[in-house]
């Protein structure tokens, strides 16, 4: 019988494991700075020491910006609607600013006041809102219940997504309670 020589393949790396995972697709309106400081801030929580365990942190990662995005899509559809609401609100009403001549800024600006940040604006836009008898919560109510229809396959997704990164995050686990110790200052031997 004929010796036949053991061919090892050489082990890759870490970046070369991550060169050949698929990349996370990035959507018009993410930000792939803000997937990559996710990316980086997981990978430092997990510690994959592994290919393997690398594999599994990764796809972790990529559930979790799909948890993230389908919350912003989610979201972005409860705010179109309540911005269309609050838009018919104020065209149905009579509203007073110093934009009177202007009705189409007025309604545009009130209605982008109540969704920003600008809390100034914001209060300005909820009295206005509060003197034709509406709550930005009332208003909210309403366009969530219209359309949760389209936001509930968002919620079934997050769902499912998270009940992945569980399971992962558990394998994940299993596989590093199951790794093998590694010696300091051990000699490594090659094979004859």
């Amino acid at each position: 019988m004929e010796n036949k020589k053991r061919i090892r393949k050489k082990s890759i790396g870490e970046a070369e494991l991550l060169d050949l995972l698929p990349k996370m697709a990035i959507f018009p309106g993410e930000d792939k700075a803000t997937f990559e400081d996710l990316r980086q801030a997981l990978l430092s929580d997990l510690s994959p020491a592994t290919p393997y365990e690398t594999t599994i942190a990764e796809k972790i990662i990529t559930l979790e910006w799909e948890s993230h995005r389908h919350r912003s899509l989610r979201d972005a559809l409860i705010m179109k609607k309540f911005k269309q609401l609050v838009e018919r609100i104020f065209s149905t009403k009579k509203i007073t600013s110093e934009y009177e001549n202007d009705r189409d800024r007025a309604l545009s600006e009130y209605s982008l006041a109540l969704i920003s940040s600008n809390e100034k604006n914001k209060a300005i836009a909820t009295e206005k809102l509060k003197e034709l008898g509406y709550t930005p919560e009332e208003v909210l109510s309403e366009a969530y219940a219209q359309v949760l229809n389209l936001t509930w396959a968002h919620e079934e997704k997050l769902a499912e997504l998270e009940l992945r990164q569980r399971r992962l995050y558990d394998d994940l686990n299993i596989v590093k309670r199951t790794r093998p110790d590694s010696i300091e200052d051990a000699d490594i031997l090659s094979e004859p």
